[in-house]
């Protein structure tokens, strides 16, 4: 009786550690759709930047 507790810790050990890689899986995917979401903002906002530059260029020549 006793291994097969042993059996069961251990599967319930197992279990429990493929649940913590999931959620681990989980909140890597959400940082890393924040991380292109802010890299997509400050391209944008270099890119807007730039523009403006170029039409302040284009104004003053």
């Amino acid at each position: 009786m006793k291994k097969g507790w042993i059996c069961q810790q251990a599967i319930t050990y197992h279990q429990h550690q493929v649940y913590e890689l999931s959620l681990n899986e989980i909140k890597l995917f959400h940082v890393d759709k924040i991380n292109q979401s802010q890299q997509l903002t400050t391209q944008n906002r270099i890119n807007n930047g730039l523009q403006y530059k170029q039409f302040m260029v284009i104004v003053l020549l």
